[in-house]
Protein backbone atom coordinates (compact mmCIF):
# COMPACT_ATOMS: atom_id res chain seq x y z
CA UNK A 1 0.00 0.00 0.00
CA UNK A 2 2.50 2.27 0.61
CA UNK A 3 4.79 2.00 -2.34
CA UNK A 4 1.40 2.61 -4.18
CA UNK A 5 1.26 5.98 -2.38
CA UNK A 6 4.28 6.53 -2.64
CA UNK A 7 4.55 5.86 -6.83
CA UNK A 8 1.73 7.91 -6.92
CA UNK A 9 3.32 10.56 -5.17
CA UNK A 10 6.47 10.32 -7.42
CA UNK A 11 4.44 10.06 -10.52
CA UNK A 12 2.28 13.54 -9.57
CA UNK A 13 5.72 15.49 -8.64
CA UNK A 14 6.79 14.03 -12.43
CA UNK A 15 4.08 15.20 -14.44
CA UNK A 16 4.03 18.17 -12.30
CA UNK A 17 8.15 18.82 -13.79
CA UNK A 18 7.70 17.77 -17.15
CA UNK A 19 4.11 20.16 -17.32
CA UNK A 20 6.97 23.15 -16.37
CA UNK A 21 9.67 22.47 -18.98
CA UNK A 22 6.53 21.91 -21.54
CA UNK A 23 5.93 25.61 -20.88
CA UNK A 24 9.31 26.99 -20.41
CA UNK A 25 10.30 25.23 -23.51
CA UNK A 26 7.61 27.46 -25.47
CA UNK A 27 9.85 30.09 -25.26
CA UNK A 28 12.59 29.09 -27.02
CA UNK A 29 13.03 31.08 -30.08
CA UNK A 30 12.30 29.19 -33.61
CA UNK A 31 12.21 25.78 -32.23
CA UNK A 32 9.96 26.41 -29.32
CA UNK A 33 6.74 25.97 -30.78
CA UNK A 34 7.69 22.58 -32.63
CA UNK A 35 8.91 21.29 -29.46
CA UNK A 36 5.89 22.93 -26.69
CA UNK A 37 3.59 20.83 -29.76
CA UNK A 38 5.15 17.76 -29.49
CA UNK A 39 5.79 17.64 -25.66
CA UNK A 40 2.21 18.66 -24.57
CA UNK A 41 1.23 15.44 -27.33
CA UNK A 42 3.23 13.53 -24.51
CA UNK A 43 1.70 14.70 -22.31
CA UNK A 44 -2.21 14.76 -22.97
CA UNK A 45 -1.62 10.81 -24.16
CA UNK A 46 0.15 10.07 -20.83
CA UNK A 47 -3.07 11.67 -19.01
CA UNK A 48 -5.23 9.44 -21.31
CA UNK A 49 -3.00 6.22 -20.52
CA UNK A 50 -2.26 6.75 -16.83
CA UNK A 51 -6.24 6.43 -15.93
CA UNK A 52 -5.91 2.46 -17.83
CA UNK A 53 -2.48 1.67 -16.63
CA UNK A 54 -3.72 2.52 -12.76
CA UNK A 55 -6.52 0.35 -13.05
CA UNK A 56 -4.57 -2.74 -14.39
CA UNK A 57 -1.73 -2.08 -11.79
CA UNK A 58 1.42 -1.30 -13.73
CA UNK A 59 4.06 -0.22 -11.58
CA UNK A 60 5.55 3.04 -12.26
CA UNK A 61 8.61 2.09 -13.92
CA UNK A 62 6.77 -0.18 -16.27
CA UNK A 63 4.72 2.61 -17.32
CA UNK A 64 7.69 4.92 -18.01
CA UNK A 65 9.65 2.19 -19.79
CA UNK A 66 6.22 1.58 -21.98
CA UNK A 67 6.13 5.10 -22.47
CA UNK A 68 9.38 5.54 -23.44
CA UNK A 69 9.73 2.63 -25.95
CA UNK A 70 6.79 4.00 -28.00
CA UNK A 71 7.46 7.58 -27.61
CA UNK A 72 6.00 8.27 -31.87
CA UNK A 73 2.73 6.37 -30.54
CA UNK A 74 2.17 9.12 -27.60
CA UNK A 75 3.21 11.63 -29.57
CA UNK A 76 0.82 10.57 -32.54
CA UNK A 77 -1.79 9.43 -29.80
CA UNK A 78 -1.81 12.95 -28.20
CA UNK A 79 -1.75 15.01 -31.21
CA UNK A 80 -5.32 15.47 -32.06
CA UNK A 81 -5.87 17.22 -28.59
CA UNK A 82 -2.82 19.22 -29.17
CA UNK A 83 -3.88 20.36 -32.36
CA UNK A 84 -7.39 21.01 -31.22
CA UNK A 85 -6.14 23.57 -28.68
CA UNK A 86 -2.76 24.65 -29.54
CA UNK A 87 -4.15 28.03 -31.56
CA UNK A 88 -7.00 29.23 -29.49
CA UNK A 89 -7.11 31.16 -26.22
CA UNK A 90 -6.50 29.96 -23.02
CA UNK A 91 -10.17 29.46 -21.99
CA UNK A 92 -11.02 28.26 -25.18
CA UNK A 93 -8.56 26.01 -24.98
CA UNK A 94 -9.98 24.87 -21.76
CA UNK A 95 -13.51 23.88 -22.84
CA UNK A 96 -12.19 21.77 -25.77
CA UNK A 97 -9.97 20.02 -23.50
CA UNK A 98 -12.84 19.62 -21.07
CA UNK A 99 -14.81 17.73 -24.35
CA UNK A 100 -12.29 16.35 -25.83
CA UNK A 101 -10.26 14.76 -23.01
CA UNK A 102 -13.22 11.83 -22.10
CA UNK A 103 -13.49 10.57 -25.50
CA UNK A 104 -9.78 10.45 -26.26
CA UNK A 105 -9.63 8.61 -22.96
CA UNK A 106 -12.40 6.47 -23.99
CA UNK A 107 -10.61 5.64 -27.01
CA UNK A 108 -7.43 4.15 -25.51
CA UNK A 109 -9.67 1.84 -23.63
CA UNK A 110 -10.03 -0.01 -27.04
CA UNK A 111 -6.65 -0.30 -27.41
CA UNK A 112 -4.49 -3.35 -26.36
CA UNK A 113 -1.83 -2.20 -24.69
Amino acid sequence: MMLMIGEQIYSILMITIFFIEVSAVGYIPYIGKLMNFILQSWIYAYYCFEYKWNFIEWSLSKRIYFFETNWAFFAGFGSPCVLATFFSSQLISSGIMAILFPLVRRRNYALDI
